[in-house]
């Protein structure tokens, strides 16, 4: 039991002549056991996250990585970068030394496109094993054309193991910007913590960046108000300023709060690129659940009181646990005829604290089967599903991986038990009865001793049922002699 590579060495092709034929190779993969569990997946992201910097003007360049963390076994990798190319061109893009600390490596792809503003990058090593933990995988360098904004997003991404296999992942894009676009955020954006049971409390903070010249500010934030109550509003005193006035209210009733601040003589105006708390939130949780913490009809003005263009960011409060998971999933038969059906047995279980709907996808190899939907799972349950696949029309002697997967649910963050790998199903010729790749007389005297049994009787044998009718005849005997001696 195990796996290989099967790889062609030293072709040659000649024609009739004994001219050489020019071609290409294509290796080949040998597995005869279950694929192990997926790793965690790795994270790939544009580094740094955010590039806003009023200096990088016209002509000025730049540069930014394609980093990878916590990778398993990584041989290989693909991404597409998309880019505003209005706004900047890219000009170089350089290997890391991820791969390179590991083994000898080689580019497959290193494509730019500025008139339509992406890039295409692919690197292998050329032997295992893979690279593990974290690094850079590519640097890349880029030229500024126009001020402006564009967003760095990640796109067409593969990470693939020595042999081939794909690796999860998720990815985080990134965002340049050589001009202020003022910004007023929740932060954190996401409070996700079971250990928030009613009675506890917390705090957020609303903040404001890429800011010139503000001299008020007014915000509405609403939130769930049976989940939440709101029992502290502090406005911050921003970089020491402290000639302000403010007011707020806070409607429990309706879960909404209401912060206006102006400043006033000799006050100087607020200035800032990098984050600065305005007013700090504090909550008391009354009940599990979620809770939206949506900023909406935001004001900020500068001294002559003219509005600032700015943007929201909303925040998100949950002190239940979401997760869902595949515990168990069962094949029969294991060796079937083109055609035959196989049934496949998923169990699901909710291991959160809240009721969930979500899909159930069962995959042959990377091909999917079925989705089923699962709803209304309440916690702590179970649930079985039944998937027949249809096997029409794939070849024989072929072996398929079998698997489950359960959609994330939203805010879900352990996702390594939504995927559940059973194991192999085998296509068989038509008369190998017993499975072992050959139709010999094995196979014949199988036959005979089911024959004229149907299903029910002491000797039925469903896999001597060949056409299949529920009775071991002489058409079984017709369809193996067919296919004797024939072998995978």
């Amino acid at each position: 039991l195990g796996s290989t590579p099967i790889t062609f060495k030293d072709t040659k092709l000649a024609d009739s002549s004994a001219s050489p034929i020019p071609h290409t190779a294509e290796n080949g993969y040998f597995r005869n056991t279950a694929p192990p569990p997926p790793p965690p997946p790795a994270l790939i992201y544009v580094d740094p996250e955010e590039l806003i910097d009023p200096t990088l003007i016209p002509c000025q360049n730049f540069t930014i990585n394609i980093d990878v963390e916590n990778a398993t076994d990584l041989y290989a990798f693909m991404f597409n970068l998309t880019y505003d190319p209005l706004i900047i061109e890219a000009i170089e893009i350089q290997e890391g030394p991820f791969l390179q600390n590991v083994g000898p490596t080689s580019v497959l792809t290193s494509e730019i496109n500025n008139l339509k503003g992406y890039l295409v990058f692919a690197v292998t090593l050329l032997s295992p094993p893979g690279a593990n933990g974290t690094g850079t995988l590519a640097t890349i360098r880029f030229h500024v054309l126009e001020m402006g904004a564009t967003q760095l997003t990640l796109q067409e991404i593969s990470l693939a193991n020595p042999t081939g296999d794909p690796l999860p992942y998720t990815k985080k894009d990134g965002y340049f910007a050589n001009v202020l676009f003022a910004t007023l955020f929740v932060d954190p954006p996401e409070i996700i913590d079971p250990t928030k049971v009613p009675g506890s409390f917390f705090t957020i903070d609303i903040k404001i960046k890429n800011i010139e010249e503000m001299y008020s500010y007014l915000f509405h934030l609403d939130y769930e108000t049976t989940v939440l109550t709101c029992i502290g509003v502090y406005v911050n005193p921003v970089l020491n300023e402290t000639n302000y006035s403010s007011s707020f209210s806070v409607e429990e009733w309706k879960g909404h709060i209401l912060v206006n601040v102006s400043y006033y003589p000799p006050a100087n105006p607020i200035s800032t690129i990098s984050p600065i708390s305005l007013v700090t939130l504090t909550f008391k949780v009354d009940a599990l659940g979620t809770s939206n913490l949506t900023l909406h009809d935001t004001e900020i003005l500068d001294p002559n009181g003219d509005p600032i263009p700015h943007e929201t960011e909303n925040g998100f409060f949950q002190s239940v646990i979401r997760d869902v998971a595949i515990v168990s999933v069962t094949v029969y038969p294991t060796k079937v005829y083109e055609g035959f059906p196989v049934n496949i047995t998923v169990v699901v279980l909710n291991k959160g604290n809240l009721s969930e709907t979500f899909n159930v996808t069962t995959f042959y190899g990377t091909t999917p089967i079925s989705t089923k939907t699962v709803e209304n799972l309440a916690p702590g349950e179970n649930r079985t599903l039944v998937y027949t696949w249809n096997t029409k029309g794939l070849p024989a002697c072929h072996n398929y991986t079998i698997k489950a997967e359960a959609h994330p649910v939203p805010y879900e963050t352990e996702l390594a038990d939504n995927l559940y790998i059973d194991g192999t199903v085998k296509i068989k010729m038509m008369g190998d009865v017993n499975g072992d790749g050959k139709v010999d007389i094995f196979d014949l005297t199988i036959i005979a001793l089911a024959f004229g049994s149907k299903p029910g009787d002491p000797n039925w044998n469903p896999d001597a049922d060949l056409d299949p009718n529920n009775i071991i005849d002489i058409f079984d005997l017709v369809l193996i002699t067919l296919n004797y001696g024939k072998t995978c």
